[in-house]
């Protein structure tokens, strides 16, 4: 069966392009017409959580574990390569997508791709066209950098995904902000698009700057703003085990031990 996308009449596969006529209640947009600049962004309730694939289960565990059974949509979303094209409405309507800094740095070769982007004048002609990330036709209620120590390096593919995505809000979750210099703290305020600091230049100017030179006050007031930490006292009650208990043993060292202890200090 065949699709007819509304806007540029092209014709394509319902089975490709994940289209059911009999459930669909929207007119068919083709994938290119839905990331085209000119469409306007489909806003979306879901927040997307970005994390290394190593924990993406956790997070799905959790979510489980903490959140009643049929209370959430949830969705773990492992690109174009692997779920072909779904529809941005489709995906709009969960309220939490799961997907890996693996996936997204894929996804980053699938953003911006034009009408006709596999028949170009090409030395060897594609065979099959390209097709676009259905995540940049939604703004999203908020997404969440977890590990966010991950997009720290700007220049990295995952960061510039990530700073592609539209959202309301953004979120990043870290252990390590900071893990070889400060300057590490520029790659989360780029993302979180903390105006005036996402500018590399204002960050060094207002930021960097006088904190090289010992004044830290204006870094650590920039932080506060922005910046939850989560202490032991916070999760304790989470963490279910005991309270630490100590106990002192008073032990006398023998002439031979002290000796050899007094050479070692």
């Amino acid at each position: 069966m065949m699709a007819q996308c509304k806007n540029c009449s092209l014709i394509q596969h319902t089975e490709c392009m994940l289209y059911n006529t009999d459930m669909s209640s929207y007119d068919y947009l083709c994938p290119y017409c839905w990331v085209d600049p000119s469409q306007e962004l489909l806003l979306s309730r879901g927040t997307v959580i970005i994390s290394p694939a190593s924990i993406l289960y956790q997070w799905q565990q959790e979510i489980a574990k903490h959140v009643k059974e049929n209370t959430l949509k949830v969705f773990v979303y492992r690109g174009v390569e692997q779920h072909k094209f779904i529809n941005p409405q489709d995906l709009a309507d969960h309220d939490i997508i799961l997907i890996s800094y693996e996936v997204l740095r894929r996804e980053l070769g699938h953003l911006n791709v034009p009408h006709g982007a596999s028949r170009r004048a090409l030395r060897y002609p594609q065979k099959f066209s390209v097709i676009p990330s259905p995540l940049s036709a939604i703004k999203w209620w908020r997404i969440c950098l977890d590990e966010a120590q991950m997009v720290e390096s700007v220049t990295s593919k995952a960061a510039e995904m990530a700073l592609q995505l539209h959202t309301i809000n953004r979120w990043c979750v870290t252990g390590t902000p900071i893990q070889k210099s400060v300057k590490d703290i520029y790659g989360l305020l780029l993302f979180l698009k903390y105006d005036p600091y996402d500018s590399r230049e204002w960050f060094h100017e207002l930021l960097w700057k006088p904190l090289v030179n010992g004044n830290i006050d204006p870094m650590v007031s920039v932080l506060n703003q922005v910046m939850w930490r989560t202490s032991k006292k916070n999760v304790i009650e989470q963490l279910g085990i005991p309270m630490q208990e100590t106990v002192i043993h008073k032990l006398q060292l023998s002439q031979v031990e002290k000796v050899f202890y007094e050479t070692q200090r």
